[in-house]
């Protein structure tokens, strides 16, 4: 998914389909979300087998993609931005209204996975089975 279809999913939250308006400061707000759910990506990618990101990425233009795991950017990553949205618009009472639904968006991404850390070594649950 890149910055624009990220943007355009948010939008489309609210109703609406030109994203011109949001485009000016939409990837700072891009960023500050992929810091938000860092370590939720992190999770994901270990319990799935891949490799952890070095470091967290940023992106310097819409057009760029979002290196990010599909079930985070298809599920929280939009509620994420539009809630950063709200936020620089002062639209408290949408603000909150989406806010817990964002969270709650996250938590589902990283629900299943459990990881219990023992003098050095970890074991995964995924749904109560050890992994």
């Amino acid at each position: 998914m890149t910055g624009s279809e990220l943007l355009a999913r948010a939008v489309a939250i609210m109703q609406e389909t030109e994203t011109e308006h949001y485009e000016p400061y939409a990837v700072p707000l891009i960023n500050l979300v992929l810091a938000e759910t860092f370590e939720v990506n992190q999770r994901i990618r270990r319990f799935g087998g891949k490799e952890e990101m070095p470091a967290l990425p940023q992106i310097r233009e819409l057009s760029e993609e979002i290196p990010y795991e599909e079930v985070l950017c298809a599920r929280a990553l939009p509620l994420g931005l539009l809630c950063r949205i709200y936020a620089a618009e002062g639209n408290n009472p949408m603000l909150s209204l989406y806010k817990r639904e964002y969270a709650e968006a996250v938590n589902e991404c990283d629900r299943d996975l459990l990881v219990f850390e023992t003098e050095g070594s970890y074991a995964e649950f995924f749904g109560g089975r050890r992994r």
